[in-house]
């Protein structure tokens, strides 16, 4: 029974299949009517329209480094890998 379930709908389940209510989106739901990804932002403090603007998961931006001249992509806390051991180095060079 579960088998033939399986093939007819795509799910084992016996209820509809939940989607995230953003707009477009089409994921399966998660938590408070969105997806994993959604829920994650959502969680994080983003709100109405900024949850809809998001780049889904798999389509990442590639953010600059925090630098001005510098031309390399975000690692961590905003900036490349060479500036943020800088930062980390300095960071911990004050705390001695």
């Amino acid at each position: 029974m579960h088998y033939g379930r399986l093939l007819n709908t795509g799910s084992t389940s016996l209820l509809p299949r939940k989607v995230c209510s953003i707009p477009e989106c089409g994921r399966d739901h998660y938590a408070k009517g969105y997806c994993e990804y959604h829920y994650r932002q959502q969680h994080k403090g983003r709100k109405g329209k900024e949850l809809a603007r998001l780049p889904p998961p798999g389509r990442k931006v590639r953010e600059r480094c925090a630098v001005r001249s510098c031309h390399y992509s975000h690692y961590a806390k905003g900036y490349c890998v060479r500036h943020y051991r800088q930062h980390w180095r300095a960071q911990r060079a004050r705390a001695v």
